[in-house]
């Protein structure tokens, strides 16, 4: 029996970390240990004896993980140092710059499997599909594994992060009911995975809804072990399929009943109205919908949304009549993107009296279209020597620091609208260490305040 042990940074459950255990559990030992710096990991390493260590990326934690690997060879050269997750899966320079031996592409369940059923027997690991794996000076870069289907997609293995140090408690249960996303918007990591899967000429990771009846043991089998106040459905667009979401439905009232967030589209919402009244019967305490941009030419036209202004207030609409709560998400800093556009985006959110709008500064990330058509000037100006320029945004405009000042006081302009007239003021002074703390505060102040005390429509 193989054993690995997974190193992550954040201090809470990864999705993919407990699919793999899960998928691996019957033939492999793994464990989990989160980790920033000191001795913790050599200790972990020498009383878990693994064969691989398994580091989950995320592009912002690139150096870190660079640092991470080099560690674990340290304590033991003999240990397989295994990455994967969104970044190696496009950043795939990675394993010519770390101590890294092995790199997987997209989903990991199968080719993890396969890995350790190797080490176990001894046989050739260069081979295994989905894995680049070094060998000396040669990178064996694999094809592509078939992803699993459906009925292969495994229930999350909890209990892997149970009593795990530096894991944030929370009760709030984090589930997916499907895998993928039928849209490709350019921003996005499902852009780049179906592109992937072009270049090797095979069908890609379609979308795939799990039964009910999965999802409902899932939510039950976490229950056994905490009293979860909450539920959040973490799927790219939760409900998909009406017929899917009325069984769900029933299934989930007898047997759950817990209040719970999801992620929508306004034009599935604008579409299917029925659906926001079914969300409301199940318990649904408030909805989250991607709005990125208030121009749509740039919605459409740069992002891919495929989003139309009517459509974003159809869905409102249909959202306002059902008194349901709804939070966006708005991206500043876009190829293209004017001050003027910047406002729209504020100024939209106010029309429709968003609870609350998550604003980010946009990042051309590896895998999204605009890391790949941007070329070297792009990946030199995000990247740096050590990523730490994805704190902001490559310079597409004159006006970008007013437009990441903007982003900074966009939560609690939209909150707030009496600050509105305050901001073409704001913006122009330069204060952005400021403004960045201000922002953090606003996340505790309105975002988690009114998830506590619970989202009221405005």
């Amino acid at each position: 029996m193989a054993k690995i042990l997974f190193v992550q940074r954040e201090g809470r459950e990864l999705n993919g970390v407990m699919a793999i255990a899960s998928y691996i559990s019957k033939t492999h030992e793994s464990e989990v240990i989160v980790y920033e710096d000191g001795d913790s990991l050599e200790k972990k390493i020498k009383e878990f004896n693994p064969q691989v260590v398994g580091v989950p990326l995320m592009t912002k934690d690139h150096f870190w993980g660079v640092k991470t690997f080099d560690k674990i060879k340290s304590i033991d050269s003999n240990l397989l140092t295994l990455t994967g997750g969104p970044h190696p899966t496009f950043y795939t320079k990675i394993i010519e710059e770390a101590s890294l031996d092995a790199l997987c592409r997209g989903e990991g369940e199968k080719s993890v499997q396969t890995l350790l059923n190797r080490l176990e027997n001894k046989e050739g690991i260069y081979d295994i599909p989905s894995l680049w794996v070094k060998e000396g000076d040669k990178i064996h870069k694999n094809h592509l594994a078939q992803p699993l289907s459906k009925e292969e997609i495994p229930l999350p293995k909890r209990d892997i992060y149970r009593g795990v140090e530096g894991v944030m408690e929370s009760s709030d249960l984090l589930v997916m009911c499907s895998r993928g996303c039928p849209f490709d918007c350019h921003f996005c990591f499902n852009y780049g995975l179906k592109e992937l899967y072009k270049e090797e000429e095979m069908p890609g990771p379609k979308v795939r809804v799990r039964d009910p009846e999965e999802v409902i043991r899932e939510i039950k089998e976490a229950q056994k072990f905490k009293d979860f106040k909450s539920i959040s459905f973490e799927d790219d667009i939760f409900g998909l399929n009406m017929k899917w979401l009325k069984s769900f439905k029933e299934l989930y009232m007898k047997e759950v009943n817990l209040p719970f967030y999801a992620l929508l589209r306004l034009d599935y919402i604008s579409k299917n109205p029925s659906m926001v009244s079914e969300l409301k019967e199940m318990g649904c305490l408030g909805v989250a919908v991607g709005i990125e941009s208030g121009d749509e030419a740039l919605r459409n036209r740069v992002l891919g949304k495929k989003l139309s202004d009517e459509q974003i207030f159809k869905g409102v609409e249909v959202l306002k009549k059902e008194n349901m709560p709804f939070n966006t998400y708005i991206m500043f800093g876009l190829p293209g993107e004017t001050l003027e556009d910047s406002w729209k985006s504020l100024d939209i959110n106010l029309k429709i009296k968003a609870n609350v709008a998550f604003t980010q500064i946009f990042h051309p990330y590896p895998g999204t279209k605009f890391f790949q058509e941007g070329g070297d000037e792009v990946e030199k100006a995000i990247i740096s020597e050590d990523f730490s320029r994805f704190r902001v945004n490559y310079p597409y405009d004159k006006d970008w620091k007013k437009m990441q000042r903007m982003q900074k006081l966009a939560m609690a302009t939209i909150s707030y609208p009496i600050i509105r007239p305050l901001v073409p003021f704001l913006i122009n002074l330069p204060l952005d260490n400021t403004y960045d703390k201000f922002s953090q505060r606003c996340w505790r102040d309105i975002y988690d305040k009114q998830k506590r005390e619970g989202f009221k429509t405005k």
